[in-house]
Parts: C-alpha cells; sequence; structure tokens
C-alpha cells in the first residue's frame, strides 16, 4: 500500500512547487512579451508611405521627362518594396528590376569596400602613407604629397581638388595601365591644401584607391571587386562600364537638350570606374545593403564596416567617412552617397540605427539651370520618415547664369544690328566724324573690355567656380557647354564688328 501511495504523496508535496514554477513561466513569457513589445519598432515602410512615394516618383518622371527608373527599400532584412518604371530608354523595352543602372559616384563605396576587405586582410594599413604602397607617387610638391595616407584619399582630405579630379572624366583610354598612367600624370599637378587639412571631394582620390587596389592585390580592379564583393554577394548584375559586352542588358543613360532627353552610349574606359563606373541593377543594390545592414561579415566584419561608416569624431553629426557620407539626424544616423555621372542619377542610403535602406536610380542625369534630377530622388527619405515629398526645381542662381548664358548670342545680334543702322544712318555718320575722348571710352575701349571680360568669366571663371574644367561640362553638360562657347565667340565677333565699323566710318 504505502508502495503505492508513494508517487501520489510525491505528487501532492510537489504540487506547490510545481505551481510555482507554472507562475514564474507564466511571469517570465509575459516579460518577454512586454520587452518585445517594447523594443520592436514599428515599422517605417507603410502602405499608405508607399502610395506617396509611388504617386510622387510617377509625377516627378512625368514633369522632368525621365525615361526609366529604379527604385528598392529593405527594412528589418526583407525587401519592403521593389518598383521599376518607364524605359530602359525612349520606345525601348521596359525597365525590369534585373535592369543595371549606371551608379555613378555610388560606385565610390565598393571601392572602398575593396580597400577595407585588404585592410582587414593584412594587406595594407589605411593611416600608413600612399607613397609606402606606390613608392613613385608624387605631386608637384613631393613634401606635401608624402604625406598623403590611405585614410585621407578615403575620406578626401588628401588636399586634391575638385577641379583636378575632374580632369579627366571623359577618359575612353581602354589600356591596361591607365590607372598607373594617370597615377604618374599627378606629378604636373599641385594640392589644393595640406593633407589632413579639410575636406574637398575630388575624383583623384578614388582612381588612386583603385590603382592601389589593383597593385596590391595583383588583380585589375574590375576582377578583384567582381570576386571580392559581387561573386559572395552573388550580384549577378553588376559590372564595370568597360565591360562593354554587358551594356547591351543595361538602361541606356539620357542627357538634356532643352528639356528633352538625348540618348548617351557610354565609351568610358576602366580610369574612372572605381570613382564612378560601376553598373548595378535594383535587385543586386538591396542585396548590397542588405550585407551592410546586417551583422553580414562574408565581407568584411561589422568592425570594419563600423570604421568605414562613422567619423573620426564622434561629436560631429556631418560628415565623410570612409566611402560614405554620415548625417545624424533627430534620435538616429544615417549613411548615404549621391552619385551622377553623364546620364544617370543615383542615390543610396541606409541607418543601421532604423535597420532601414533604400536605393533609387534614373537613366538621365540633371541639366544646369534646367532639369534638378538630385531633387527627385533625394525625397525617399523624407517620405520615409513622415515628411511630405517636394518635388524642387532648380536654383535659382542657376536658372539666371542659364537664361543669361541662353541670352547673350540674341542680344550680340541685336546690337549689331542696331549699330550697323546707326552708322548706315548719314545723321549718325557726323556723330562717328566728330567723336571725342568720351566716345572713344563709352563706344569703343568699355565695350572692348567688356567683350574681353564675359568671355573670360564663360570659359575660366564659371567653369573654375564649379570645380569643372571645360572638358568635364562638355561631358556631362553639353547643352551649357555649347550655349557658353557660342556666347563666348558672339561677343568676340561683336567686338570685331564695332571695331570695323569705326574704323569704316571714321576713316572714310
Amino acid at each position: 500500500m504505502f508502495g503505492i501511495c508513494t508517487p501520489i504523496l510525491v505528487m501532492n508535496l510537489l504540487k506547490p512547487l510545481l505551481i510555482a514554477v507554472k507562475a514564474n513561466v507564466a511571469t517570465l513569457a509575459l516579460y518577454f512579451a512586454i520587452a518585445a513589445s517594447v523594443s520592436a519598432k514599428p515599422a517605417l515602410v507603410t502602405e499608405e508611405k508607399i502610395r506617396t512615394i509611388e504617386s510622387y516618383l510617377i509625377d516627378g518622371m512625368e514633369q522632368l521627362n525621365v525615361p526609366g527608373l529604379s527604385i528598392g527599400i529593405i527594412e528589418n532584412g526583407e525587401i519592403a518594396y521593389l518598383k521599376s518604371l518607364g524605359e530602359v530608354y525612349p520606345g525601348g523595352e521596359d525597365v525590369a528590376h534585373s535592369t543595371p543602372f549606371k551608379l555613378g559616384s555610388v560606385s565610390k563605396t565598393f571601392t572602398s569596400l575593396a580597400v577595407m576587405k585588404l585592410y582587414e586582410d593584412g594587406k595594407i594599413d589605411i593611416d600608413k602613407p600612399v607613397v609606402n604602397y606606390i613608392p613613385w607617387f608624387q605631386t608637384q610638391d613631393k613634401v606635401l604629397s608624402d604625406q598623403i595616407t590611405v585614410k585621407q584619399l578615403l575620406n578626401h582630405t588628401s588636399g586634391f581638388s575638385k577641379r583636378t579630379g575632374n580632369r579627366n572624366q571623359d577618359n575612353v583610354n581602354t589600356d591596361s595601365n591607365v590607372l598607373e598612367q594617370a597615377a604618374k600624370e599627378l606629378k604636373i599637378h599641385s594640392l589644393a591644401s595640406v593633407p589632413g587639412e579639410r575636406f574637398q571631394y575630388s575624383n583623384t582620390n578614388y582612381q588612386l584607391l583603385g590603382y592601389l587596389v589593383q597593385s596590391i592585390s595583383g588583380q585589375k580592379y574590375t576582377q578583384f571587386v567582381r570576386e571580392t564583393i559581387f561573386a559572395p554577394l552573388k550580384m549577378s548584375n553588376s559590372f564595370m562600364q568597360e565591360e562593354k559586352a554587358y551594356l547591351e542588358q543595361a538602361a541606356r543613360g539620357h542627357l538634356y537638350w532643352f528639356g528633352q532627353p538625348v540618348g548617351q552610349i557610354d565609351h568610358l574606359g576602366p580610369l574612372t570606374s572605381a570613382q564612378g563606373g560601376i553598373y548595378s541593377s535594383a535587385e543586386d543594390m538591396l542585396v548590397y545593403l542588405k550585407m551592410m545592414l546586417s551583422d553580414d561579415s562574408s565581407i568584411i566584419s561589422n568592425e570594419t564596416k563600423q570604421k568605414m561608416l562613422m567619423l573620426d569624431s564622434p561629436e560631429e553629426q556631418y560628415g565623410y567617412g570612409l566611402g560614405w557620407y554620415y548625417r545624424q539626424i533627430d534620435d538616429f544616423n544615417i549613411n548615404y552617397h549621391f552619385g551622377q555621372s553623364a546620364g544617370f542619377e543615383a542615390l543610396i542610403s541606409f541607418s543601421k540605427d532604423l535597420n532601414i535602406g533604400w536605393f533609387i536610380v534614373v537613366n538621365s542625369s540633371s541639366a544646369f539651370g534646367d532639369v534638378n534630377l538630385s531633387a527627385l530622388i533625394s525625397q525617399i527619405g523624407p517620405v520615409l520618415n513622415g515628411k511630405p515629398a517636394t518635388l524642387y526645381g532648380t536654383p535659382f542662381s542657376e536658372k539666371i547664369l542659364f537664361w543669361l548664358v541662353l541670352l547673350i548670342p540674341i542680344i550680340v545680334i541685336l546690337l549689331i544690328w542696331r549699330l550697323k543702322s546707326k552708322a548706315n544712318n548719314e545723321s549718325n555718320y557726323l556723330d562717328f566724324k566728330t567723336w571725342k575722348k568720351k566716345h572713344y571710352l563709352s563706344r569703343a575701349i568699355i565695350p572692348a573690355v567688356i567683350s574681353f571680360i564675359i568671355p573670360y568669366f564663360l570659359l575660366v571663371l564659371l567653369p573654375s567656380a564649379y570645380g569643372a574644367p571645360l572638358n568635364a561640362i562638355r561631358f556631362f553638360q553639353p547643352l551649357i557647354f555649347c550655349l557658353i562657347v557660342l556666347s563666348s565667340i558672339s561677343i568676340i565677333v561683336w567686338l570685331l564688328v564695332r571695331v570695323w565699323l569705326v574704323k569704316t566710318f571714321i576713316l572714310r
């Protein structure tokens, strides 16, 4: 009997303990449920925001005459939105999620990743001078250029100017040693500031980094990026601009002529690939964003990622890290990079704090004083942050300059016609014959001075102010380039006509 009752007795004795354990388990479950609900952040990507974004983009594409667009948003490691609109070129195939677009300077983030991969593998120390890896590297001032570190190339504090970086943007050379040639040409260029002194965005920095990757890895830049980044991430629709066989499947870039997009063929060689020559699709870029947002360490460790994304000083709220811009907004941080090339504009952005990222690209690029596509692609973040989308026009200063340059040839034609009419009028003939010093000053010398000042402003000062040599303006903004040249020539012609008329009518 005792043996039979023992289990019952034991159960009775343990019953209070089991009840207590069950109560504690229930309490723990309730605690974790509450903790999860408190820590879980509400999704930023809602159906309402998606409708706002889509309506905004469709309206913007129509207003700005954009041929094609692709956009993707990733949140909490999952694709929250992926949309492709328009055509690869007017009348061509529809844009697909797998359609490659040119990334422009978004390519710099890949170059930075490639450098940091070498850094993590112990093949390069980013705090060491560039001459440690490229012994012959120098600018006009060797003492200064010997101080430039790899990190200063990455964060644009090397001292190279924007103008130096834009000197060879139209390079179509396909030689295998073109990166080395460009690096050696820097011997005739001077730095605009002391290395490490201040931030100056310059494509030269990333051309040098492309050559550095090539030199240290022993592979072409293209091959290293493909094997180290594209292949592990399975980015099958990504390639470099010099890989012409892939261009057939890509969207065609467009430049605007008085508001109308005109298709462009990409003839560029490997020189500018590391700074802005990568093509990729929205699908591939979401894979890239997922890697940057997550703990995925298949390319580089999270510690190295953090080194890329943050600024040296934790107090700084805005700046450029190692290949990425950084900005603190409210209680979260974002990293991003714009990209503009001849015929394309792109933006990649993400916030590790919010676990969200987005990418948008169009196959046309802004026209100076006429079409502002940067404003179109920059409004996705504000919408996701609960703010309205605003399609800003081109800056007022650009509009003024554009219309001045456009009107100069017309004004000159009217002035020549007026001057010739006066000269042919017999009553005005006497005015010419009786000119005094003040007449020569007001009607000959001052116009002559103006005739030299305006072309100098258009051909020298204006390009310098924008950090773009004339060949870069011709490549990126062919319409404004033609107007600048036409205006300059017309003013010189006006001066020559004045001189001829004065000479003819005074000396006859």
